[in-house]
């Protein structure tokens, strides 16, 4: 099954299923054996394509725009010895709006400083190094 197929099939089993009444006869799952569980199936892998390509959507059209970089943030966790990061997500961040960066221990990342009025502090992955060598490839691609 294509993917837009899946797509189809995904948003009338949510519909079919959502529905107070519950409309088993419009469900495309209704012949299948444990059809709720097939559709939820189905959803997360729809999601998790859709996921896919946003992140690689939004990456290209950051490589497009000149002064920008990638960053990975998440939540972090800390533990005994290590630090836990849940939900990473790629942020872009201009050049430009960065005060500070430094190291951050804890979590084996970096907190950048942004220059805005609040002087917004941003936990990312990626370490000082790594970044800094991101700004060099962009700072050399725009010469």
């Amino acid at each position: 099954m294509n993917v837009l197929d899946k797509i189809k099939n995904v948003t009338n089993g949510l519909n079919s299923c959502g529905s107070y009444s519950h409309l088993c006869s419009a469900c495309p799952y209704k012949e299948r054996g444990e059809c709720e569980r097939e559709l939820h199936m189905d959803a997360l892998e729809v999601i998790n394509a859709l996921r896919a390509e946003l992140k690689k959507r939004t990456s290209k059209a950051v490589e497009a725009k000149p002064g920008f970089i990638t960053l990975t943030t998440g939540i972090v966790a800390y533990s005994e010895n290590s630090a836990i990061w849940y939900d990473p997500c790629r942020i872009a961040v201009r050049m430009n709006d960065i005060l500070t960066i430094s190291d951050y221990d804890k979590c084996k990342g970096s907190m950048v400083q942004l220059k805005d009025g609040q002087q917004t502090t941003i936990l990312v992955q990626e370490t000082l190094e790594e970044i800094l060598g991101k700004i060099a490839d962009t700072k050399g691609e725009e010469e």
